[in-house]
């Protein structure tokens, strides 16, 4: 086991926070994470470091709204669930850190509240199985159901502009970067689909951009490119010499929605999402 921090891919994309004091959005989504070494594979994460997510999320648009949230949100998993016997917590849902304007999974009595990872997809299905998962909240049941979902292929992003040396990508600072999440075959084909782009400057601690893009407008959600993939480019002299940045491409397979909370987003999905190690020289 072990308690991660899963950025939300959708809320810029799918979501409108415009309807003040109020919960915004509610998600449900597991996960698997790759890493890729070169122009063609992308391999997923050793064990050693978790590379099965699962997060249960409810956001509001502030965080003075949410910490306030009256009764406080619940949430019960699938009853074949394994998560008490495997682990021998009782879940729940907490409050995150201070810049997190939401509610996270994770254990009774726990200090911090940053979702969930595992080490194997054996724990990973006992412990979060296919069924539906009920979230309480502001005295409503939101069922989201992952049931009958497959996962999309792991992204193999297209980069242009380098090369590739021992699994990173070199990149003159001077030269423009083209980025492209690659081809997500079945996208447009679930209740609805999503493909995202992001990219950090981790020597500077600073994210440089997150781009998304969902098959079918939901609520409150701009309207979007049927393209099944998307792309980017980084213009010349934006990257700095030395400094290491990571390429996050993302591919999702929104299997079940909810409309209980006509204001909320409430979604489930299965996720894969691919990084990159990037050097500019």
């Amino acid at each position: 086991m072990k308690d991660i921090t899963l950025k939300s891919l959708l809320v810029l994309a799918l979501a409108s926070r415009i309807h003040a004091g109020g919960v915004t959005e509610i998600s449900l989504s597991k996960e698997i994470q790759y890493q890729q070494s070169s122009a063609t594979l992308a391999t997923r994460l050793a064990a050693k470091d978790y590379p099965y997510s699962f997060a249960a999320e409810v956001d509001g648009d502030s965080r003075e709204y949410t910490v306030a949230l009256s009764p406080k949100p619940k949430i019960t998993l699938p009853s074949s669930s394994k998560f008490k016997e495997i682990y021998r917590l009782k879940p729940a849902l907490g409050l995150g850190s201070d810049d997190d304007d939401g509610w996270n999974f994770g254990y009774t009595d726990a200090k911090s509240f940053q979702n969930w990872g595992t080490r194997t997809k054996a724990e990973f299905d006992a412990a979060f199985p296919n069924g539906n998962y009920v979230f309480s909240v502001q005295g409503k049941l939101i069922v989201l159901s992952l049931s009958e979902g497959s996962y999309p292929p792991a992204p193999v992003a297209v980069l242009d502009g380098g090369r590739w040396q021992d699994g990173v990508y070199y990149i003159s600072a001077k030269k423009a970067l083209k980025i492209s999440s690659g081809v997500y075959p079945n996208y447009g084909t679930n209740v609805n689909d999503y493909i995202s782009l992001d990219l950090e400057d981790d020597t500077a601690d600073k994210e440089l951009f997150d781009d998304n893009q969902v098959a079918k407008k939901l609520i409150g959600g701009p309207k979007v490119s049927s393209s099944k993939s998307l792309s980017r480019t980084i213009p010349a002299n934006t990257l700095k010499s030395g400094h290491t940045y990571y390429l996050g491409s993302s591919f999702g397979a929104i299997v079940s929605q909810s409309n209980v909370l006509p204001k909320c987003m409430s979604i489930a999905y299965f996720g894969t999402e691919t990084t990159v190690k990037i050097i500019a020289e």
